[in-house]
């Protein structure tokens, strides 16, 4: 007994011994898709004596990922306090009044 199965890489047609009993044969296969979409895909294994048997898979392929920025950028210092300066009145100098230090300048 033979069976064949079109999806096979290494032959289209195995010949497996009866003496083993039940087996099994295994293989990888490609199945290709368009991005973004699922297919399915059908395979099916055919013996000599007439039976057959067959197997579906669903192959999805992710679409490609893309990105946009929509964000702009802003910048604004709006100060919602203010500054009060207060202290002991022995430690603020007076307003308006010149500032004057005794100095030495070098005789030559």
């Amino acid at each position: 007994m033979t069976f064949t199965d079109p999806n096979a890489r290494l032959r289209a047609t195995a010949r497996p011994a009866a003496a083993y009993g039940v087996q099994s044969v295994s293989y990888d296969h490609t199945w290709t898709g368009t991005a973004g979409t699922c297919v399915d895909f059908t395979n099916t294994a055919t013996l000599s004596t007439g039976g057959s048997d067959d197997a579906t898979v669903q192959v999805c392929r992710a679409a490609a990922i893309s990105a946009t920025k929509s964000a702009t950028g802003a910048y604004a210092r709006d100060w919602t306090y203010t500054v009060d300066k207060t202290g002991p009145a022995d430690r603020l100098w007076p307003t308006r009044s010149p500032v004057t230090s005794p100095r030495t300048t070098p005789s030559s």
